[in-house]
């Protein structure tokens, strides 16, 4: 009969002490990636155990888990719009079944018949485009047309001048001549 090894084996630790200035930020910039509290843990090098002990002992760590949630949702919330601007390529899979009847007092069966696979393309959306551009370079994508209103010499008649932005887009014809009589 073989002999039980009895030795223990130990398992070398570092101690690891809370740095205010430090833990918090790496903890909210693994959590906003998606690290979980055992990931994080683990990559600190220290227990899941003293992980949860941070978290109640140290109130910015708290916070900085909560943060990293909020913040995630809004990365994850950009990169779906900024993908539906692009436009993207979508796999399904739908599964046809069948009902069979079961025996008396038994319950009826769903047994599937086939399976069908498709790609699904999503064409680029303009207003998605629009929006992410309009919100991260305003100066050159804003929507907003400036109007300014002058009383004309002739008496009742106004001139209207429409400045369009300045964002590198060709103007129309009529557009290029009412900047040309202005400058």
């Amino acid at each position: 009969m073989a002999q039980k090894n009895t030795k223990k084996r130990t398992i070398a630790t570092r101690k690891i002490s809370y740095d205010p200035t430090r833990h918090p930020s790496i903890i909210f910039a693994l959590a906003v990636v998606g690290k979980l509290d055992g990931e994080i843990a683990r990559l600190l090098d220290i227990g899941k155990g003293v992980f949860a002990r941070w978290q109640s002992a140290y109130p910015e760590v708290h916070k900085a888990l909560e943060d990293a949630k909020k913040e995630g949702a809004v990365l994850e919330v950009e990169s779906a719009m900024f993908k539906r601007a692009l436009g993207f390529t979508a796999s399904t899979q739908s599964v046809r079944s069948k009902i069979v009847k079961g025996a008396e007092g038994q319950p009826d069966k769903l047994i599937p018949v086939g399976a069908t696979k498709a790609e699904i393309n999503m064409a680029p959306d303009v207003k998605a485009g629009v929006f992410i551009l309009t919100n991260r370079q305003p100066k050159k994508w804003k929507q907003k047309v400036e109007v300014e209103v002058k009383p004309s010499l002739m008496g009742e008649y106004l001139n209207v001048h429409y400045y369009l932005p300045e964002n590198g887009r060709p103007l129309l014809p009529e557009q290029t001549e009412t900047k040309e009589k202005d400058a």
